[in-house]
């Protein structure tokens, strides 16, 4: 009953209106933090897949003895997965194949290491570093 016009009041669903308005913003705010606590577990829990080590695993496999060119080429799109191969310019591609290239024909396998544990890594970058771990291995030897 409304207690300032003395008339009674309907609800669809039954029961007050503003309960019914409290139950939805309580269960939308449950809603939320649910998933922000999933995010949260998924940051914590999930590790991001290393793109730089993965296209690199991907350039040195080699075909084993007695798999076929189907199980081989399967294997392959399989290692392509954790690449995250995206539409890209002429130039990026170019820069990205270099980096490749540059870190697999590295020689000292201590600064292959050190770049490949690079999440996300462009050549610029890439060259840099290997830069500053030959400087600091040639200081060490001194």
């Amino acid at each position: 009953m409304n207690p300032l016009t003395g008339h009674r009041q309907f609800s669809f669903n039954g029961g007050d209106p503003r309960r019914r308005y409290k139950k939805t913003t309580y269960q939308l705010h449950l809603s939320s933090n649910l998933s922000t606590s999933y995010r949260g577990i998924e940051a914590l829990y999930i590790k991001p897949k290393n793109e730089v080590f993965a296209r690199h695993v991907l350039a040195t496999t080699k075909q084993e003895n007695g798999q076929s060119v189907d199980q081989f080429i399967q294997k392959l799109h399989s290692l392509a997965i954790d690449c995250n191969f995206l539409s890209v310019s002429a130039e990026k591609h170019r820069d990205e194949a270099i980096r490749d290239a540059f870190i697999t024909g590295a020689i000292s396998n201590s600064i292959r290491q050190r770049l490949l544990e690079k999440y996300n890594l462009d050549l610029q970058h890439a060259s840099e570093d290997a830069r500053m771990l030959e400087h600091a291995q040639q200081q060490s030897q001194i």
